[in-house]
């Protein structure tokens, strides 16, 4: 076999298997920070938190929400959303009450 293919034969025997422990590990994580509907269930009460100035009725999406129900119900969580969402305020657009 040539070196050329040897090398190439490498290259996508390493890039295979950097796709699939990635994607392990990716599912693991998600695994361990997907949202606990039972904890979730429990507190049905309406959340409203408060984003740069403006209220986001999230009640409904905090058993969806990928990060978790990491929802401070009546509290300022600009920081926070800033955080980890930057500043990217469409995305919660559909929960605005004001």
């Amino acid at each position: 076999m040539s070196t050329n293919k040897k090398f190439t034969l490498g290259i996508i025997t390493i890039t295979l298997l950097v796709i699939i422990f990635g994607s392990i590990l990716g599912y693991k994580d998600y695994q361990y920070n997907k949202p606990d509907p039972m904890l979730a269930s429990q507190n049905v009460e309406e959340c409203i938190i408060t984003i740069q100035g403006s209220s986001y009725d999230v009640t409904d999406f905090r058993t969806e929400h990928t990060g978790g129900d990491v929802f401070k119900c009546g509290e300022d969580m600009t920081q926070v959303f800033k955080g980890a969402h930057k500043s990217y305020l469409p995305m919660i657009a559909k929960f605005k009450v004001n």
